[in-house]
């Protein structure tokens, strides 16, 4: 069975309406909850958002529709280690040869706010 969600957001600033999204997408199967839930610290959840590259090839300003956006993929981190409460959380993606990853975990002050979760 496959699931999907589609929501309108209406900002990547308005955190709690991407917040409640991720809760309600994780709700949608009760196995998701009952997997992350379980207590056991050897779980390995990875998450694979679309980094691609870390801008238009011919708009370098333009990065919003290359990459899942870091608020999107902070929260949904931060709801899964709160739900998780011991395990790992992996987030793994393979951007064009030519992308600059660095560039691309830079967005958004990802790096910074991934180091923030992970502390908490």
């Amino acid at each position: 069975m496959s699931l999907v969600v589609v929501r309108a957001v209406s900002s990547y600033e308005d955190g709690e309406a991407i917040r409640l999204f991720v809760r309600q997408a994780l709700a949608l199967d009760p196995g998701i909850e009952a997997l992350l839930r379980s207590g056991d610290p050897s779980r390995l959840i990875v998450v694979k958002p679309n980094w691609v590259q870390e801008a238009h090839q011919h708009k370098p300003d333009v990065w919003e529709p290359m990459i899942t956006h870091p608020s999107v993929l902070l929260i949904l981190v931060e709801e899964l280690a709160e739900m998780m409460q011991r395990g790992t959380i992996s987030i793994c993606d393979a951007p064009h040869g030519y992308a600059l990853f660095d560039a691309i975990v830079r967005r958004g002050g990802f790096r910074e706010r991934l180091k923030e979760i992970a502390d908490r």
